[in-house]
Order: structure tokens, then C-alpha cells, then sequence
């Protein structure tokens, strides 16, 4: 167990300039205007077979990791505010546990994600916004619940909720897959899949609703359609946005079986919901990529994603945001690839799950900084936190 003896911790949250910032944080040390951190890396990781789950949390000051902390399902994803992990509990276990990073192994509560009548809501990611305010998506369910992460009991954690069933097709769950908080505004990602027909993607959507009120934002003026941007992408799993440029990127899988390459990567400007696609994965004859099923960006020159081949069969790329120039030489191939996120010292970390362990590159010039960092289990989900450095 990690003890980090602290009072206040910070997320780190990368949206952009990676580099630059962390450098801006470790310049002359007579700067009293910078606080000092030590970054930590937490990880939920997964038995080889799926009968049980934990967390690994790695210091970036020596690499050194502590992997047992919360043993639960296998199934499961991070996030997190300040001193606290959300520990997710997705596909038939349905909860959120909370936890202190000062002890990780102990539970400060567990509530289900499932309402009255509800079953299988599948939750995805948790944003806060303060304190007492939270938005937790729900896969399996159109209804967003606002809820209060200092709540003391589950009939008091959830305070209100977010209908997203206008962009549902007939099975009524427009699969909510990813939120980003944005100022003061949120993001919702939906797929949209046809569950009554054998999960066919259907037309996919961003909404945008201010967090004032929870009211959504109009985002084009077909009075017909819903209020959110049309996404070209079919299947989008995840969104990165890059403050310098206002821009989210998102990739979009398509189907897997069969892959019909609707997917790539695709930017959306915030400073008029137009959307363009930056990274085409081509069509049936010509797809050099594979499947583009995740993606991570450093700054407006610098991004990554993840190529998907195969089952267990997939390839990290680089690439530049602002052209959608791909370098056609795989940094990592032949992998079992989940996750990829940019670390608070701006290197890239890749969840390479066939050897049950992480690999850095160094995104300055694409090599490979630490080669693999062993997590025991096998990893599935990255998230980080910054801790204010102890004299």
C-alpha cells in the first residue's frame, strides 16, 4: 500500500501543450507561485480470466508500483478528482466505489448505479464538478444521473438526472460512452447502436448541455433533428480535447463484425460545432490502420491512436491533429491494447495487456521510455493523480 501523506491532491488533467506545461511547473525553484508534485499513475487492472480485478498505482518519481489495493470484479474503470478514486463497476456489477488515494484499500462507500426497476445500467465514467456535484453516464441507460460524491448514503447520492433518450433509436439506449467537462460545459459521446439488431451502429452524437442548469445547447438549426452534433464516425468510443486549438477529437470504431470502416478520427470545433474528419481508417480494400478505437493527444502537432486488427491484434500509430498526417511505422504492433493516455510528463502510456504491464513512449521523439512496467493483472484502464510535494 502507497502511503502518499497528503492533505490536498489535484488531477491532473493533460488537455493540451503537455510539455510545455509540466515544464512551466518545474522551472526556478525561488518561484513561489508553482507547487511542486509528485505524479502518480492509477490503473484498474483485470485477471487473464476476467474472475477478478484491482488497482495498481505507479510513482513517476521511480517507477516503482503497488498492485494490490481494491480487489473486486474485473470488469472495471477509473476516474477521479482530488484525493479520490471512483472505481467503476461496469457489465453485471452496476456500482461506483469511492476511495481516498492516501489508503486505497479502504472503501469510503459503494453505491449501485441501478435505479428503482432499473438492471444492467453498465455505468461508464464519473466527471465531478465540485464537491457536491458529479455526472455518472450509465452505457446501459439513457437517463445521466447528477449525483453528490460527499453523499453518506445511496438514497442521497443521486440528486437529479440528464434524459438523453431523444437520440435512442427503437431499443430506447443511445449508449453513452463518454463525458468531458469543459468549463461549464458538458459533452456527452453517444453510439447509438441498434441492440435489436445485432448492435449495428446507428447515427452517432455530441450533445452539449451547460452545467448552470443542466439544459441542453443547440447545436444546429434543423428544428427535426435533436439539438446535437451529427458525428460522420459510427461506433466513437472516446474524446480528447485540446484547449489551444478548442477541439475535440474523437475516435470512432465502427462496426467490428463485420468492420465496414465508418470509423477514423474526427474534430469537432467548439467555437462552431463544425466537424471534420482528420484520420480516415479507409474501407474494405484499403484500411492501412485497421479500426481506430482509441486515441490520446499531446498538442496540435502530436497525437496517438490505436489501430485494431484483430482481436488481441492491435498497433499504436502517431499522428498530427492538425494535418491528419499518420506516420505509417507502428510504435507498438501486435498487441492487446485498451487504453492509451498522455501522462503529466508528457510521455505516452499504453496498456500492454498481452505482457500484463505498461509501456511509456517519450513523445519527443517516439521511443520507448520505459519498456514495460509490471501491474501483475492485466491492464485495463489509466487515469492520473498529482500530489503536492512534502518539504
Amino acid at each position: 500500500m502507497i502511503n502518499l501523506n497528503k492533505n490536498i491532491l489535484t488531477k491532473t488533467i493533460l488537455l493540451s501543450g503537455i510539455a510545455g506545461a509540466m515544464m512551466g511547473c518545474m522551472h526556478e525553484e525561488n518561484d513561489s507561485t508553482v507547487t511542486p508534485s509528485v505524479h502518480y499513475a492509477v490503473i484498474t487492472t483485470q485477471a487473464s480470466d476476467n474472475s477478478s480485478g484491482d488497482i495498481s498505482i505507479i510513482s513517476l518519481e521511480d517507477y516503482s508500483t503497488d498492485n494490490s489495493n481494491f480487489s473486486g470484479g474485473s470488469d472495471t474503470v477509473i476516474s477521479t478528482h482530488e484525493g479520490n478514486l471512483y472505481r467503476i463497476g461496469r457489465f453485471q456489477q452496476d456500482n461506483i466505489t469511492k476511495l481516498s488515494i492516501d489508503d486505497p484499500e479502504i472503501q469510503v462507500w459503494q453505491y449501485s448505479t441501478n435505479g428503482e426497476g432499473e438492471e444492467k445500467t453498465n455505468p461508464y465514467k464519473l466527471v465531478v464538478k465540485n464537491d457536491t456535484t458529479g455526472y455518472l453516464i450509465r452505457y446501459g441507460h439513457a437517463k445521466v444521473w447528477i449525483v453528490d460524491p460527499t453523499a453518506e448514503s445511496h438514497e442521497s447520492f443521486k440528486v437529479g438526472e440528464i434524459d438523453l433518450s431523444d437520440y435512442a433509436g427503437d431499443d430506447e439506449i443511445p449508449e453513452v460512452t463518454d463525458v468531458l467537462l469543459i468549463g461549464d460545459k458538458l459533452y456527452f459521446l453517444m453510439q447509438n447502436l441498434d441492440r435489436n439488431n445485432g448492435w449495428v451502429p446507428g447515427q452517432a452524437y455530441l450533445s452539449v448541455y451547460n452545467t448552470s442548469d443542466n439544459t441542453e445547447v443547440e447545436t444546429n438549426t434543423n428544428a427535426e433533428s435533436p439539438k446535437g452534433i451529427q458525428l460522420t464516425v459510427t461506433n466513437p468510443n472516446k474524446m480528447e480535447y485540446l484547449s489551444t486549438t478548442s477541439t475535440i477529437y474523437i475516435s470512432g470504431v465502427g462496426p467490428y463484425f463485420p468492420a465496414d470502416y465508418s470509423g477514423g478520427i474526427e474534430a469537432v470545433k467548439l467555437s462552431d460545432y463544425s466537424t471534420e474528419i482528420i484520420v480516415d481508417d479507409g474501407d474494405v480494400d484499403n484500411h492501412p490502420y485497421g479500426q481506430i478505437n482509441n486515441l490520446a493527444i499531446l498538442n496540435s502537432t502530436r497525437g496517438y491512436f490505436v489501430g485494431y486488427s484483430a482481436w488481441q491484434d492491435t498497433a499504436v500509430y502517431s499522428f498530427n491533429p492538425t494535418t491528419g498526417e499518420v506516420d505509417t511505422t507502428a510504435l507498438m504492433e501486435n498487441k492487446d491494447i485498451s487504453d492509451i493516455e498522455i501522462g503529466p510528463l508528457g510521455n505516452l502510456w499504453v496498456t500492454n495487456r498481452n505482457e500484463s504491464g505498461i509501456t511509456i513512449i517519450d513523445t519527443v521523439d517516439n521511443s520507448v521510455f520505459n519498456e514495460l512496467i509490471d501491474t501483475d493483472l492485466v491492464p485495463s484502464d489509466i487515469e492520473f493523480i498529482s500530489v503536492p510535494k512534502s518539504d
